[in-house]
């Protein structure tokens, strides 16, 4: 069995931040993007996000790839809640 810090050094060495961000970072865009343009001629439209199944269950190794699935799941939750109601946004596993 591994000990506690042998578990901490490798949760740090696959929890990539930059990861994360980059993860993210890429969907707000593709968001913006894609308002604008259904907000810009006045059209309804939808996003979808495609997620993964990892975000729920997880997978030895995906710490990071996971975490960042799962901040796609909630932020999509969360602009569909609180976005025009002429876009629908909608997250699925992929």
């Amino acid at each position: 069995m591994a000990s506690a810090q042998e578990l901490v050094q490798s949760c740090s060495n696959i929890f990539t931040l930059p990861e994360i961000y980059v993860r993210v970072r890429d969907v707000v865009d593709d968001h913006r993007r894609g308002e604008r343009k259904a907000l810009g001629i006045g059209e309804r439209g939808a996003i979808v996000n495609l997620a993964s199944v990892a975000a729920f269950d997880g997978q030895i190794g995906q710490a990071a790839y996971a975490a960042s699935k799962g901040g796609i799941i909630a932020m999509t939750r969360a602009m569909a809640m609180t976005k025009s109601s002429a876009i629908e946004y909608r997250s699925v596993p992929g």
